[in-house]
């Protein structure tokens, strides 16, 4: 059996086995275990602390030890040791100090003492001291790495925070601050909850919980209201920490309110007409999409509303544009008066504007919603105390909870606005199939257009100009037909709109100014020596403004190399492309006419130009519209518009060409007007180059003024 506890104590053993106890204990232990004198001479110690100072005897007498022991420490260690007294038995410690060792450095040793002096086998003091170096380096190195985080964190500037048990119980002064205290007394006052905006609080509980239970936060958006009622938009992040000892959180605050702001301004920019404030096209487009995907859900309707400004270019041309602006804003805030806060009302661009509109009832409904829009200005635009008299053109289409696509809605508006157009404008349209089909008819077209003037399907045809004195035919207006290869010849009516919409227009006026000039120097050597023929050919707006027209004509003039002493080019323009911009049309019809080119006015009296204005311009002669012709004989203003212009132009050496002429009563009177040149179907329709030119070879008969 083995024994009991007490056997194994020290005073249980004999002295021999004390002896051997003591010799293993002091060759094996690590400490330094020394005895003393009085005075600090170390009387005896241990192989440890042979090593430790070096010494190859371990009973050498040294030099008193507080010799040793760094001078910031000398008096501490001395008033520890003296404290011990004359009590036998007393002890002191652990007192940590430095001492040099024999190479010079020095170690940090921790000991402690026991007063053995009144021992008669020891008549010492007993000192165990260790070598605490490697310890105390750490310690110091932690503590500079705490008094480093404690000044980042107090210098921070962002916010930091450190909560236990739902109060706030440090926060650096940057947290302070963002939070609206002047120290943590004040915000510990309340639950940490109750710093958070009341909508945002239930995810704040959420987001708090696993970091409170000692896992790491994930970072969360949260909006904070300060001690002095600021919202503060914030990004924290929390870790589980231990702080005076107790689990704790520590919270980083980052304020993004700023930057949150920024965003939702740059958002809004990127959204909103900047002239405007309206929702712009990319806004509209979404919110489309998203009606017709809840009506796709749960039924309903929906409607869009694409209004434009009739003649808004005129306005904007004719006045500045800094005027037009603020009709523009005038315009939406009409708009946007006359519906629902939950209605869309935005700017397309231009002078388009846009109305979405949900649960809608009927068609009923649709007409009223038009009319609203239309009647929205019916009262004036007032910019700069200068009344401005709008009206709009307006589009509607519906969807019923169809697949219709958001593109696809607004396409049909834009269809039935501009049927509104082409009916007179103010006034409003509603999308149907009919007009569906109408416009896919008219993009077949325009593809079908397209292929035709790539693929030599257009052709020229010349109706006469003729003196209406003599009958002779002094020239001809060159026009465009197109040769379909399955519809066979489609007027002029049919795809002139479209080539303009479409920009194909450039393509045709070039080819069929290229053409007309071939077939002049093809008659040139047929004509009379001594005769002028001249051939006109219309230029539209969209050329007129075309960079690229000026040397487009110039090659094709040095193409041709048309002896001008026979044949003269002339081009057609109409008075609202003169008067778009004056100051740049004379430019470029003195360009024109530097090439040789001559400029009539073509359809005059239906556009807004002057007297004043053809003064300006380097024109030759004036086509009287055919509205006006229709007029001679049934309508007296007619008539007397007619005569005016005839001798105002004549008083500006201008020649006047009548078109639309088919009765020979207009004929005689416009004669009597003493009117230059007849053009109509009086004496020819329009018609190939082969049989126009019988009629160059011999002239019309004329009827006498007296018959």
């Amino acid at each position: 059996m083995s024994e009991g506890p007490d056997n194994v104590m020290p005073e249980n053993l004999d002295v021999e086995k004390r002896a051997a106890l003591w010799d293993a204990l002091s060759i094996h232990s690590t400490d330094i275990i020394s005895l003393v004198s009085t005075n600090g001479k170390i009387l005896w110690t241990t192989p440890s602390g042979a090593r430790f100072f070096d010494l190859e005897d371990a009973n050498w007498k040294m030099k008193p030890i507080y010799d040793l022991i760094h001078d910031d420490d000398i008096k501490r260690v001395k008033r520890e040791f003296y404290s011990m007294g004359e009590t036998m038995g007393s002890i002191v410690g652990p007192v940590t100090f430095r001492i040099k060792t024999r190479d010079g450095s020095w170690r940090y040793m921790e000991s402690m003492a026991c007063n053995l002096l009144d021992s008669p086998s020891v008549e010492a003091i007993l000192s165990i001291s260790r070598d605490v170096t490697d310890r105390q380096v750490a310690l110091m190195e932690l503590e500079e790495s705490e008094s480093r985080y404690r000044r980042l964190v107090e210098r921070s500037p962002e916010s930091m925070a450190v909560y236990r048990d739902q109060h706030i119980i440090y926060a650096n002064p940057a947290g302070l601050r963002l939070l609206g205290a002047s120290n943590v007394e004040q915000l510990s006052r309340y639950p940490i909850v109750q710093l958070v905006h009341p909508e945002d609080r239930e995810l704040a509980r959420e987001a708090f919980s696993p970091v409170e239970q000692g896992q790491e936060m994930n970072s969360v958006e949260l909006r904070l209201v300060s001690l002095d009622a600021q919202l503060i938009h914030a990004e924290i992040m929390g870790i589980p920490i231990i702080y005076d000892g107790e689990p704790s959180v520590q919270l980083l605050v980052r304020d993004v309110t700023d930057h949150k702001r920024a965003k939702a301004a740059l958002e809004y920019q990127t959204l909103h007409d900047p002239l405007t404030g309206l929702p712009n096209r990319a806004l509209f487009m979404d919110r489309v999409a998203q009606a017709l995907n809840r009506t796709q859900r749960i039924g309903g309707h929906l409607i869009v509303m694409l209004a434009d400004i009739d003649r808004f270019k005129i306005v904007n041309d004719s006045l500045s544009h800094t005027v037009g602006d603020h009709i523009l804003v005038g315009v939406a805030q009409r708009l946007r008066a006359c519906f629902r806060p939950s209605d869309t009302v935005a700017r397309f661009g231009g002078d388009e504007f846009v109305v979405l509109c949900e649960d809608t009832e009927d068609l009923t409904s649709l007409g009223t919603l038009g009319e609203r829009l239309v009647s929205s200005l019916e009262e004036p635009i007032v910019v700069n105390n200068e009344p401005f008299h709008i009206s709009l053109s307006v589009g509607i289409a519906e969807s019923t909870g169809g697949t219709l696509r958001a593109d696809d809605l607004v396409r049909d508006a834009d269809t039935a606005m501009n049927r509104a157009k082409e009916r007179g404008r103010k006034r409003y349209e509603i999308f149907d199939e009919k007009t569906g089909t109408e416009v896919a008819g008219k993009l077949q077209l325009e593809s079908a257009l397209r292929h035709g003037i790539s693929h030599g399907e257009l052709r020229a045809y010349y109706q006469p100009v003729v003196d209406a004195r003599t009958g002779v035919v002094t020239g001809c207006e060159a026009l465009v037909r197109w040769q379909h290869p399955e519809q066979g010849l489609i007027p002029p009516a049919s795809f002139i709109p479209i080539a303009e919409d479409s920009g194909l227009i450039v393509q045709l006026g070039t080819w069929m100014f290229a053409e007309a000039c071939r077939q002049a120097k093809e008659w040139e050597e047929l004509i009379p020596e001594g005769r002028v023929f001249k051939i006109s050919v219309n230029l539209s707006a969209r050329q007129f403004l075309d960079m690229g027209l000026l040397a487009t004509v110039k090659d094709i003039l040095s193409a041709a190399n048309l002896d001008t002493n026979r044949m003269h080019m002339v081009f057609e323009v109409t008075e609202s492309m003169l008067m778009a911009d004056p100051d740049e049309a004379v430019s470029i019809l003195n360009a024109f006419r530097n090439l040789g080119i001559s400029i009539a006015i073509d359809d005059f009296g239906t556009g807004y130009s002057s007297f004043s204005h053809l003064k300006r311009f380097p024109v030759e002669s004036l086509k009287i519209d055919r509205s006006f012709i229709i007029g001679i004989g049934a309508d007296n203003d007619d008539e007397a518009i007619v005569s005016a212009v005839v001798q105002l132009a004549h008083a500006l050496n201008l020649q006047v060409i009548a078109e639309g002429v088919e009765t020979t009563d207009q004929l005689l009177k416009l004669r009597q007007m003493s009117c230059d040149f007849i053009q109509g179907y009086y004496f020819a329709k329009p018609a190939p180059a082969d049989e126009l030119y019988s009629m160059i070879e011999r002239p019309f008969e004329v009827p006498g003024l007296g018959d």
